[in-house]
């Protein structure tokens, strides 16, 4: 476990962000690898793969409610130096995190039809997309104890080993892709059910390697299986602090389905084209997302331990770099969209429509890096119905519109866009409204905590306050 409560903010962030990017850019290289080779079978695969895409979202949506949930309270018994609570937390993540894997298979394997006829008009599509969802069906369900393993580790403040193992995951990944996919010697072509296959087999490989690494290094916990045994109340206190961000998610997804709802008579060409500029977007704000992301522990373990000042000082941090990062990559995008797009453009009609998304979506990337800076401060905090708020607030904005332009005569593409622009530039001011509140009403100027002292003070935090100064049965209600 890494104590975050002590040395400099700035080379925490730094020193957390640097392998998160680096996974994160490993990740967008197996995207752009994946969709290179689907691009290689035409606009139909492409438009396939990217409407059922979206149906990730809601698998995100459930993970997050693991991850976010464990990592923000693991991060408060941090910073209280409580490896019991760290302990009883793992077990209760992973139980859940099982109980979701199972559903998701359910889930996606059975709906995977009927969502993709909603999603687009052209059989050709459908099939595509249903191929390969059923393929990776599997793997979504993996990612599940997969997270519950790196969510406990991110809130100790280990990122290091668990983001080198998910970089091998993603490569692992691409690698696949780019055999199963076309077809290699005596491996046959497997299409977009290949891409599918890619990642159960690399999500697979990487739960092991996970479980392995946690067990030869974190000695002082042990994964048992007598105590995955569901406790309700530590399930309902992972589910309180994750749910409002998987929630959070899942209005994402449905911004993206109304996209997709409102362009669905305008060819497979145009729906590629957005397919391959939101892949590109979700690429190039990695950097300054990357930075976002260590927020989390920093700020959550600071907490925990009372450390006000610090709390403060971990979002003026992440704030000030994460623009700077934003700001530079919007003028990258603006100026060189189709450098971005060179790889995996079909034909004119994706070119063209992939470069207008990004031309007119790379003004909201600062605006983005804001959203996001809040997003993680409020799980820190362990309070993310605000940001559920905010992003209620961007679909509100965002989708009444959307549809009633596309019933309008003259619609056009570029009006969704913009539209969009707006909606981001709305959450952006909702979030700093929101966390400004926040700050006010948890953090009190009170003096940190001996760090050598785990029992000497209770957690400021309202959704996490176990009496660490009496023993905790992990077999019984925290």
């Amino acid at each position: 476990m890494k104590d975050l409560t002590k040395d400099s903010i700035t080379l925490h962030v730094l020193t957390m962000a640097a392998p998160a990017a680096i996974t994160m850019l490993v990740q967008a290289a197996h995207q752009i690898i994946t969709l290179y080779f689907v691009s290689r079978i035409g606009a139909d695969a492409v438009a396939g793969v990217s409407a059922a895409g979206t149906m990730g979202f809601i698998v995100a949506a459930l993970t997050q409610v693991v991850n976010v949930g464990t990592a923000a309270l693991v991060a408060h018994s941090a910073g209280r130096k409580d490896l019991r609570d760290i302990s009883v937390l793992l077990h209760q993540a992973l139980g859940l995190g099982l109980v979701c894997a199972l559903a998701t298979v359910c889930i996606v394997g059975g709906l995977a039809p009927i969502y993709m006829s909603a999603l687009s008009k052209e059989s050709t599509v459908v099939e595509q997309g249903v191929g390969f969802l059923w393929w990776i069906s599997p793997g979504f369900a993996v990612l599940f104890p997969m997270t519950a393993l790196m969510a406990t580790l991110r809130g100790m403040g280990v990122v290091k080993a668990p983001m080198l193992i998910f970089t091998l995951t993603i490569i692992l990944d691409a690698l696949f892709a780019a055999v199963l996919i076309p077809g290699r010697g005596f491996i046959p072509a497997m299409g977009v059910e290949g891409a599918g296959l890619a990642t159960t087999l690399s999500f697979t490989i990487g739960l092991i390697l996970m479980l392995v690494y946690f067990r030869r290094t974190e000695r002082d916990i042990v994964i048992r299986r007598e105590l995955l045994a569901p406790l309700l109340a530590i399930w309902r206190r992972i589910v309180a602090v994750g749910s409002p961000a998987a929630a959070e998610l899942v209005l994402m997804f449905m911004s993206m389905a109304m996209v997709y709802l409102v362009i669905r008579d305008q060819g497979a060409s145009t729906q590629a084209g957005f397919g391959i500029g939101f892949r590109v977007l979700q690429v190039v704000i990695l950097p300054g997302l990357s930075v976002t992301l260590a927020a989390v522990p920093i700020a959550g373990q600071n907490f925990g331990a009372g450390n006000t000042a610090r709390v403060l000082e971990v979002f003026k941090t992440t704030t000030i770099l994460s623009s700077i990062i934003m700001l530079i990559t919007t003028l990258l995008v603006h100026l060189y969209p189709q450098a971005l797009l060179s790889l995996f453009t079909t034909d004119d009609a994706s070119a063209a429509t992939a470069t207008s998304f990004l031309r007119i979506i790379s003004w909201t990337l600062v605006a983005q890096g804001l959203v996001y800076t809040c997003a993680f401060m409020f799980q820190a905090l362990g309070n993310t119905m605000p940001a559920l708020m905010s992003a209620a607030a961007r679909f509100v904005v965002f989708s009444i519109p959307a549809l009633w332009l596309s019933w309008q005569p003259g619609f056009h593409t570029d009006q969704v866009w913009y539209l969009w622009t707006a909606s981001i530039a709305v959450q952006a001011i909702v979030s700093l409204w929101l966390i400004q509140v926040e700050f006010k009403r948890k953090l009190h100027p009170t003096p940190p905590r001996e760090s050598n002292n785990p029992t000497s003070s209770t957690n400021p935090s309202s959704s996490y306050v176990p009496d660490s100064r009496r023993h905790i049965d992990p077999t019984k209600t925290l």
